[in-house]
Order: structure tokens, then sequence, then C-alpha cells
């Protein structure tokens, strides 16, 4: 008996789970400066029954944009303007979109 109550103990204390690793932190506006929000507004005529993908997010990709080794961001809306963010160090980023003319209306 005591070897299977010495065998459930060890069986417990191995399969302990620690804190999983977290890949992706959320990093808050005033570390970052990212502003960018998909707004959606339903109306009459625009809303999910009449368009079947009002809901799906219009997009975002990451790259280097100026080949300074950083990542840059830009983030496509579907009823707001599109947003360029150029990474300045330190995760702090700055809009560009509207000086480099791909600031798309929503």
């Amino acid at each position: 008996m005591r070897l299977l109550h010495l065998s459930l103990l060890i069986v417990l204390l191995t399969n302990c789970e620690r804190s999983p690793k977290t890949f992706f932190e959320d990093l808050p506006y005033s570390k970052t400066r990212i502003t960018f929000k998909n707004r959606l507004e339903e109306s009459e005529q625009f809303n999910v029954l009449n368009y079947g993908y009002f809901y799906n997010g219009g997009g975002v990709a990451a790259g280097d944009i100026n080949n300074d080794g950083l990542t840059d961001i830009y983030f496509t809306g579907n009823l707001v303007a599109s947003h360029l963010y150029l990474n300045e160090g330190e995760w702090k980023f700055k809009n560009i979109a509207k000086e480099a003319g791909v600031e798309a209306a929503g």
C-alpha cells in the first residue's frame, strides 16, 4: 500500500504543469504609440445581412519598409483609414501613412 501511495505521489509531482511560456505580450499605447482600431458601424444598408464578410478584418502586414532592420506594421481598415507604422526602435512606432501616400480611406 505504501508503494502505491509513493508511486501516486511521484506521478502527481512529476506531472505538475509549469506556467506556459508566453509567446506574445500585449503592449499598451503608451509604449508603442499604435492607435489603429478597425471600427465598424452597422447601418440599415451596411450590415452582415447585406455583406457576408462585414466582420472580416481588413488585414495587417509586417515587414521592413526602410531597410533599417526593424519590423514596420501596416494595418488596413474596412471603414477607417489604413495606418502605416514605422518602427523607431524599442517597439515605438510612428504613423507615416499620409507621408508615404498609403492612407487609404476606409
